[in-house]
């Protein structure tokens, strides 16, 4: 018992035995985490694991906490996010790791920021940032990920409280999630004659333009006033893929009215909104034109994909459009398709 008799470093922690024969983990380990203004160490039970059988397996704790103490005031929400990590991952499935790690990288505007110094306002604006270029599946990850690293930096001692599940409810979240899984349903040719006869609202054009051009409603939403090339007739955009990130949609001739004037009540974007808003005020428009109710925002892109194949479009034209990866590869490597091809294409819609 050579290490029970070593004397510990100042300010390195504490090791005592609790007398009590019915303990099975009598050793208490303590760690320091400041000083009284007389100078005397403040100490915490060491988290999440303070009592152990022997004295040698507390003194090797107590190391093993001293090799990466956590030093409160500046350790960031990314030192967090790894330390968490490595303890779940044994836990989980290669998938659910792919997914986490995929999360993660949508948090890279706050993985500096020291996780003592964040409110809940910073997860807020971040969730609100992410809503117009994100999934509503990716959306939940991210906010199930913060969850869990604000969960083990409770437990460890860091902060007090999970300031990110005080934001956006990861119900609400996984509910949109859910919906989005769920199997897409096409606008009709009547319910696409009904808002053709209501152009005059803005949720109405903007649903026709994801229905003539193929836009993810997240894409959509991040859409600018200028990725309008009005000469060309086309517009850039996309996410989620390296075949859907910026892309070039040419302009179908029917919503080119729509898309190349009248933004006097729009800012900067197609559509001045996150998708929360975006959602309801399309269960909104649903309702107000007797529209089959259990359309969601996404069909407006299925729709834009069953016209295409209704129409003889191509097919490489339609995956090029709408963002999908090209497996094939003499298409993907050595046929040149140009845009006027690829205009040509989606002007056979009717």
């Amino acid at each position: 018992m050579a290490n029970k008799r070593m004397r510990l470093p100042n300010g390195f922690g504490q090791i005592s035995k609790i007398n009590n024969a019915r303990l099975r983990n009598p050793y208490r380990v303590m760690i320091t985490v400041g000083k009284t203004d007389e100078g005397r160490p403040i100490c915490k039970i060491l988290r999440p694991q303070g009592y152990f059988r022997t004295y040698n397996e507390a003194y090797s704790a107590l190391m093993e906490y001293n090799k990466h103490p956590y030093e409160l005031d500046n350790t960031t929400l990314k030192e967090v996010y790894d330390a968490w990590f490595e303890k779940y991952k044994p836990t989980v499935s290669d998938a659910r790791l792919r997914g986490i790690r995929s999360a993660w990288k949508r948090c890279k505007p706050l993985e500096s920021l020291p996780i003592r110094s964040m409110r809940p306002r910073c997860i807020r604006d971040f969730l609100d940032k992410i809503e117009t270029t994100e999934s509503p599946t990716v959306q939940s990850l991210v906010k199930q990920t913060l969850n869990s690293v604000f969960d083990y930096a409770v437990e460890y001692e860091l902060v007090e409280r999970n300031i990110a599940r005080e934001c956006r409810p990861c119900k609400e979240l996984s509910k949109r999630a859910e919906e989005e899984r769920t199997p897409h349903i096409a606008f009709t040719y009547d319910e696409l004659e009904i808002l053709w006869s209501h152009t005059d609202d803005p949720c109405v054009r903007a649903i026709l333009i994801q229905c003539y051009s193929g836009w993810r409603p997240s894409e959509f939403l991040n859409l600018r006033l200028d990725s309008i090339n009005s000469e060309q007739q086309s517009f850039k955009g996309g996410s989620k893929t390296a075949s859907g990130k910026n892309r070039i949609v040419p302009i179908h001739p029917l919503i080119a009215p729509l898309l190349l004037s009248g933004f006097d009540e729009f800012n900067d974007r197609l559509f001045n909104g996150g998708y929360h808003y975006y959602l309801e005020r399309f269960r909104k428009t649903m309702e107000k034109y007797g529209l089959n109710p259990a359309h969601r925002p996404h069909d407006a892109r299925k729709t834009f994909v069953t016209l295409a194949k209704k129409n003889n479009v191509d097919e490489y034209a339609i995956k090029r459009i709408v963002g999908h990866t090209i497996t094939d590869l003499t298409e993907r490597v050595y046929t040149d398709r140009d845009y006027g091809w690829l205009k040509a294409e989606i002007e056979k819609i009717k």
